[in-house]
């Protein structure tokens, strides 16, 4: 089983840009893995990573609202850190289940009444859309 990623974009209102690089990446389960996420647009950015198995639901991993301020800490095998305002970096020493890792951003904070859709693009990859319910 590998890894595979996606790079999610999130606009709204404000404009916020998100790159995740590497934006393709699979890896053999037992290697280590980084992510790393930058949002950009502007000054006060809550950012966000979260995991998708296979075409299920995506689950919210970890929630920054502010360099050096992530909860929680540690989800299974994995941390985070927010070393400045706008990179949020994911990291796992031993990468132990297959799925797919999106990072969001946004000016505003993501409650849980998140709506998560998930769309097939033409090339049969997901592709996740945030709408707030």
């Amino acid at each position: 089983m590998g890894l595979f990623l996606l790079l999610l974009l999130v606009k709204g209102a404000d404009t916020v840009t998100v790159q995740q690089f590497p934006s393709i990446l699979f890896k053999d389960t037992g290697q280590p893995l980084v992510l790393n996420c930058e949002v950009t647009g502007s000054a006060s950015l809550y950012i966000y990573w979260y995991k998708q198995h296979g075409f299920g639901e995506l689950k919210l991993m970890f929630f920054s609202v502010a360099a050096g301020s992530i909860d929680p800490t540690t989800v299974d095998q994995f941390t985070a850190k927010r070393p400045n305002g706008s990179h949020l970096i994911l990291e796992s020493a031993a990468l132990a289940v297959s799925a797919v890792y999106y990072c969001a951003g946004s000016t505003h904070s993501i409650s849980n009444r998140l709506t998560i859709h998930t769309i097939t693009t033409d090339t049969g990859f997901p592709r996740a859309c945030e709408q707030p319910s």
